[in-house]
């Protein structure tokens, strides 16, 4: 009688579990995998990208598209640090911006440049936005990181484009080094300027 009371409760085990394990799945959504529920997934990714993360990368994939282009067309490297050595030869004699490959590159590297901020300007009409993109940074500390980002990229001969895009794209390890540099360099500065309260 025992044994067969306790087949027959293990026999209702046997057949509740499944049935519960159906209901679990009713809402047609598969369970959560590890300790991260899906509610938790998107809060995360909205807190990194609040805006969204479908114009990113969209970006992303113009960018890596245009400079694959450009390099595959016309065999130049699409970097943006050097469109402001370049553009300086207009206007400067000083010997560094006498060099033959500023002044050769100098009007296509400014049109690349005003393409960029045309392009931005196309996405700000057509996106039917209402109102103003701003930062909440202050002004010294625009001025300051846009010095010390200017000095860098000088320093490392390119920037993140330059290295990031065309240098990474061509299997460069010298590039892969100077973006590693730049990324470690960032995340220094912003946990440091955090740390300070500034």
């Amino acid at each position: 009688m025992g044994a067969v009371g306790q087949r027959g409760r293990g026999g209702r085990r046997g057949i509740h579990g499944p049935k519960c394990a159906n209901k679990s799945r009713r809402d047609g959504r598969p369970p959560a995998v590890g300790n991260t529920p899906p509610s938790n997934m998107r809060a995360m990714l909205h807190s990194l990208f609040p805006l969204g993360w479908v114009h990113y990368l969209a970006g992303g994939l113009l960018l890596g598209t245009g400079v694959g282009l450009l390099f595959l067309l016309t065999g130049r490297i699409g970097g943006m640090s050097t469109v402001f050595s370049s553009t300086w030869t207009y206007v400067v004699d000083r010997p560094f911006f006498r060099q033959v490959r500023l002044v050769d590159s100098r009007a296509w590297r400014l049109v690349y440049a005003l393409g960029l901020v045309a392009g931005a300007g196309l996405w700000w009409g057509l996106s039917g936005a209402d109102q103003t993109l701003s930062t909440g940074q202050s002004p010294w500390r625009l001025l300051l990181g846009g010095l010390l980002v200017g000095f860098g990229a000088r320093l490392a001969n390119g920037c993140t484009s330059g290295h990031g895009l065309c240098g990474l794209g061509s299997l460069h390890w010298p590039s892969l080094v100077a973006v590693l540099t730049f990324m470690a360099a960032a995340f220094a500065t912003a946990q440091w300027l955090h740390h300070l309260g500034v």
